[in-house]
């Protein structure tokens, strides 16, 4: 139901344009102005298909390099005290786990 709503109002927004296009540049008669809709039409219809997937991957790769910058950055402010409570080991692994996890998203 809420696609056939955006269908319908992106159909009414795509006559709207036509319209606006035939009034606003003289001499563009009726099947121009449709020629121009239907270049804008096909070239929309690819970005919508396209661009979501590729927008998934990069903030995939955005949280991974910032999970990783944040262990590291961890590591740095508090290595007095994982010397002082033995704990570098623990910090190690969940430091290589991150980075396996930043590596797995790059291949």
């Amino acid at each position: 139901m809420k696609f056939l709503l955006y269908l319908v109002a992106s159909a009414i927004n795509f006559a709207a344009n036509l319209i606006e296009l035939c009034l606003i540049i003289p001499g563009l008669s009726l099947l121009g102005s449709l020629d121009l809709g239907s270049c804008f039409s096909v070239v929309a219809t690819i970005k919508s298909v396209v661009l979501p997937p590729i927008s998934r991957a990069v903030y995939k790769k955005d949280k991974h390099e910032g999970d990783f910058r944040y262990a590291h950055s961890r590591i740095r402010d508090y290595a007095e005290s994982m010397t002082f409570f033995d704990s570098s080991g623990v910090e190690k692994q969940n430091a290589n786990s991150i980075f396996k996890g930043l590596i797995n998203n790059e291949a």
